[in-house]
């Protein structure tokens, strides 16, 4: 972990708390919603975790193997909470058109084809590179917010969204080594010497 990755990932995590406590119009931070936004804080440290744990897979398995098995593993692990939240299965029971198409709209893109992307990107990347892009989650959540309910757009907003940007940008640039008078590599340029030594020696 380089400095230059560690300033790029304080930048983004920087913006993320920007969007998250002051981007929406009617964002702010008290006592009630703390939990909340504490547990929001904590997720992209989980998902970095799971990023780095999830990139040795790659080499044996194809993205979307990995996707399909972490849906259905999640899923799996998420059904025992119906036991503690019996009103869940009588909404479910409710669903009309509307709630299944937005269901099925949510799993195929946001999970499914979403993962699949995440893992292609993992794939040719370090995991370093690749989990500080999980902060434009809360940025365009609030953008798309803007576009299909008519929410506002904040300064604050544009703020936190160009700090996340900045950040993904310094975590993933790569600082440029200077090439030499001689040559591009140190190897080249001790040649290079030894060569103009040996024929002003010879020369004399």
């Amino acid at each position: 972990m380089t400095r230059r990755k560690l300033a790029g990932i304080g930048l983004a995590a920087t913006g993320f708390l920007i969007v998250l406590l002051f981007g929406g119009s009617g964002a702010k931070f008290s006592v009630d919603n703390m939990i909340g936004v504490l547990i929001l804080v904590c997720a992209p440290f989980g998902w970095a975790f799971y990023t780095v744990l999830a990139k040795p897979l790659l080499e044996t398995y194809e993205p979307h193997v990995i996707a399909g098995l972490t849906t259905i593993l999640g899923a799996l692990m998420l059904s025992p909470l119906l036991v503690f939240n019996l009103d869940i299965a009588s909404d479910i029971a409710s669903f009309g058109r509307t709630e299944w198409l937005a269901a099925l709209t949510m799993s195929v893109l946001a999970i499914f084809v979403a993962y699949i992307l995440w893992y292609r990107g993992l794939r040719g990347l370090q995991p370093t590179q690749v989990a500080v892009y999980i902060y434009l989650v809360p940025f365009f959540g609030v953008l798309s917010a803007w576009l299909l309910l008519g929410e506002s757009i904040t300064p604050w907003l544009l703020l936190g969204g160009g700090t996340i940007l900045a950040g993904v940008i310094v975590t993933n640039s790569r600082r440029r080594v200077r090439s030499t008078s001689f040559g591009e590599f140190p190897g080249e340029t001790a040649a290079a010497a030894s060569d103009g030594l040996a024929e002003y020696d010879a020369r004399r």
